[in-house]
């Protein structure tokens, strides 16, 4: 586990109000933290998992990484990257961000869109039509099972309050079926992995030596390195988020 030093959050993940008056697409390393920039880096570099305090600008840190593999997944490639919220609330609100900060096709599903009910051709139209699939995480499992979407083409996982990465739970079962499986078969280009939480101990009220236990666990069913910004300052402004 890294360590970063910083100034204490006060507000949710955050981008500069002067972002909205940018022509375009606004670009978010414009106007990212160094901290922010730092662990952006490291998460191109190897499997990442970001621990900071909530207000600290974690999603801001998504969709930078999201651009950097925008070369890698945008169409004609077969190529997609996989964005994991567990909330439909979180799957509006990341998907807003990433269609505001890049000019990717993003795609938004959650369950009550019917998706269970969806065949290989409906997907296939999914897939077609989109590069970036932000979803909650029982639909990526259940498509990677029904082989609906193949894992050799996704380029990138992030798993979004990653922490839910326990036991039966769908964050575990996508690492433990699919990822560390095709790692043992040794297939190349395996997707890069990138978890946020601002809390990485899942179980309260445990011990020293239990949460350390319970942060190796996590950064072992990941294979991430979690990196830990302590107190990282706070931004200013809301997300910039077209009609919010």
């Amino acid at each position: 586990m890294e360590r970063k030093s910083g100034k204490r959050a006060r507000e949710d993940d955050c981008i500069p109000e002067s972002a909205k008056l940018k022509l375009g697409k606004p670009d978010p390393e414009s106007f990212a933290r160094r901290y922010q920039l730092e662990v952006l880096n490291k998460a191109i570099e190897e499997n990442t998992i970001a621990y900071l305090d909530t207000g600290s600008g974690k999603t801001l840190i998504a969709v930078m990484l999201v651009k950097s593999y925008a070369h890698l997944i945008r169409k004609p490639q077969n190529n997609i990257a996989i964005f994991m919220v567990p909330t439909v609330v979180l799957v509006q609100q990341q998907a807003d961000v990433l269609e505001m900060h890049t000019d990717l096709k993003v795609g938004r599903y959650w369950g009550a869109m019917g998706v269970d009910l969806w065949d290989r051709r409906k997907w296939e139209e999914e897939l077609n039509t989109h590069e970036v699939f932000v979803m909650t995480p029982q639909i990526f499992l259940d498509n990677l099972r029904h082989c609906f979407f193949q894992f050799e083409t996704v380029r990138l996982m992030i798993f979004d309050e990653c922490h839910h990465t326990r036991k039966k739970m769908p964050y575990a079962c996508i690492m433990n079926e699919f990822y560390h499986r095709k790692a043992i078969e040794n297939v190349k280009n395996l997707p890069r992995i990138f978890g946020m939480t601002a809390s990485p101990v899942y179980s309260k009220g445990t011990t020293s030596a239990s949460c350390a236990a319970e942060v190796w666990q996590l950064e072992t069913i990941l294979n991430a390195k979690l990196r830990l910004v302590e107190g990282a300052e706070a931004v200013e402004e809301p997300l910039a988020v077209e009609g919010r």
